[in-house]
């Protein structure tokens, strides 16, 4: 806390700490020096005594029968048991130690209902987070389907079918010649054994050159390098990670571009 200043300390909640009596003795003798020394801080102890005495009088809700028993059960054994110099009933410091009493249950139900809105607080710092979330994932959705729409609506755009039915392949091939662009949208895949992958080859010169690994994921649209040489594309089952040369007798699918 040394060095820190004036603004910082009124921050920190160190004063609110002192007032509900729950500071630690290391932090008690430095609030107190700012208490002493400084008029802003000063003000802001009168003003948080006297927003506390009022919560306590706003509250209202009196305690529990059983708390109120307990109080005025420990006062009767205090007077029962008093030896001389104790306080008792009949003395004026009793009057101000029911009122004491009285107060510090206050001050508990204040700081437990202060304690129940800073929940409160947090339950919706954790909604807005987890709303924040959605709509950061419906705004990337929505433009993952805005780019989408503007491959699909372009009229440029020519589609390429890579299907077999028996095995449940369904793609599109997207050539933009006029964009230079290629993209592969995967509407449905065969299923596979963990340790095979489907690859995408392009004919070039009569030479099978990969274009990539085609993605196991059904709805996904990828973009492939732009070959305005290639005179098909073809699909084929290939060892997981993919192949330098295609497993010709594994072709599944090929258009002609």
């Amino acid at each position: 806390m040394k060095g820190m200043k004036i603004d910082e300390f009124l921050k920190s909640g160190l004063l609110e700490e002192y007032v509900l009596g729950t500071i630690s003795e290391s932090d008690k003798a430095e609030v107190e020096r700012f208490i002493d020394e400084n008029e802003e801080v000063r003000a802001a102890y009168s003003n948080l005594q006297n927003n506390l005495i009022e919560l306590a009088q706003k509250m209202a809700a009196v305690p529990p029968p059983i708390v109120r028993k307990k109080i005025l059960d420990e006062v009767s054994n205090l007077e029962k048991g008093s030896k001389p110099g104790m306080i008792r009933r009949n003395s004026g410091n009793w009057k101000w130690l029911a009122i004491a009493a009285s107060f510090l249950c206050l001050l508990y139900y204040a700081y437990h209902r202060m304690g129940t809105l800073s929940k409160q607080h947090d339950d919706l710092k954790t909604a807005y987070q987890q709303l924040k979330e959605q709509c950061d994932e419906g705004i990337k959705e929505q433009e993952r389907l805005q780019a989408n729409m503007e491959i699909f609506g372009d009229a440029n755009a020519r589609p390429y079918g890579l299907s077999n039915s028996s095995l449940r392949l369904n793609m599109v091939a997207y050539i933009n010649r006029e964009a230079a662009t290629t993209h592969i949208h995967v509407l449905n895949l065969p299923e596979l054994p963990v340790n095979q992958c489907l690859q995408l080859w392009a004919d070039i010169d009569g030479e099978m050159i990969s274009m990539d690994i085609i993605p196991d994921h059904p709805g996904e649209i990828f973009k492939i390098p732009y070959r305005p040489e290639a005179s098909s594309l073809n699909v084929t089952i290939e060892p997981k990670g993919g192949s330098e040369h295609p497993t010709l007798k594994n072709l599944i699918a090929s258009v002609t571009i």
